[in-house]
């Protein structure tokens, strides 16, 4: 088995967006920790350092290259334990014997399964791309939190991914996505989106009550849910426009076409104003920060 995810000569096909900061979570283990960019960009000899950054930062438009994948896991640390089909995937490319690709031109529910699991990962990507653009450091979080344990009710909310921000409060920010592109195309049908605003309820009701039944657990997180259709967002919010919450929880709106996050709704609070949307600061030279070909805008480590 473990042959079968190293394997480097097995076929795969592109079906998925890349996952831009996995894909950086991946190359920074595969660099460890003695090693700079620069040095890992030499070792690898099909990339420049400043390339790497770019990487790094988001900035990629397209997968990377098979050469570039097969080099970037031929010279990883020992240390970092990633294997080849991690990176593929990280990379949007799948086996091309895999289930996923099996029957798809011709399986609707594959096809629509497919366009979800982009959708999601666009969502993602345009989040992170905002954060980096506006110099904001953030990392990767787990989705579950070991205090959530304690919770009295047993809680726990859901997420599709976190991260944890540096020099921000709240500390952690938890999002999960709600998209649904074969159903978002018929929300224009009055039945279709009632059932839609009632599942949305439905799919969060453990936030709420925890926000009411255990508010301080979430003192230092933020939730929110993301959107990439107009309709169902503001379907959503004004279904929620009059409740009053205690702990930070928003709406975000992601346009997947330009790539760039619309808004940020805050549901009110009770007793308190609506914060700044970290989307509303303005953007940086990045650039200027790729110049520096060590310089990991957007992931911060423990020293800082």
């Amino acid at each position: 088995m473990v042959e079968e995810f190293n394997d480097m000569n097995r076929e795969y096909v592109a079906a998925l967006v890349p996952d831009k900061m996995r894909l950086a979570e991946l190359i920074k283990s595969a660099k460890g920790e003695s090693r700079t960019m620069v040095e890992f960009a030499e070792k690898c000899g099909v990339i420049t350092a400043s390339s790497f950054s770019r990487i790094m930062h988001g900035n990629m438009t397209k997968p990377l290259s098979r050469e570039l994948i097969n080099a970037i896991f031929t010279n990883a640390v020992p240390t970092a334990h990633i294997t080849y089909q991690e990176l593929m995937r990280a990379n949007g490319m799948i086996p091309a014997d895999s289930d996923s690709v099996k029957n798809l031109e011709t399986d609707e529910w594959r096809q629509e399964n497919l366009e979800f699991r982009n959708a999601r990962i666009k969502i993602k990507n345009c989040i992170q791309s905002a954060l980096i653009n506006r110099g904001i450091l953030f990392r990767p979080h787990s989705v579950f939190f070991e205090d959530e344990r304690e919770l009295k009710y047993g809680l726990r909310t859901r997420a599709n991914f976190c991260y944890e921000l540096y020099d921000n409060s709240p500390k952690y920010w938890a999002i999960s996505v709600n998209c649904d592109p074969a159903i978002e195309r018929k929300l224009d049908k009055e039945a279709i989106s009632r059932r839609y605003t009632r599942s949305f309820i439905n799919d969060n009701t453990t936030l709420f009550l925890r926000d009411v039944w255990e508010s301080e657990s979430l003192a230092e997180k933020k939730n929110s849910i993301a959107f990439a259709d107009r309709k169902g967002f503001e379907l959503v919010k004004e279904k929620l426009e009059e409740i009053r919450v205690n702990s930070e929880i928003s709406l975000i709106l992601v346009d997947l076409d330009k790539d760039e996050v619309v808004e940020e709704y805050f549901l009110p609070r009770k007793g308190k104003k609506a914060p700044a949307s970290l989307f509303d600061m303005p953007k940086i030279d990045t650039e200027t920060y790729a110049e520096d070909e060590d310089f990991e805008m957007g992931m911060y480590d423990e020293e800082l």
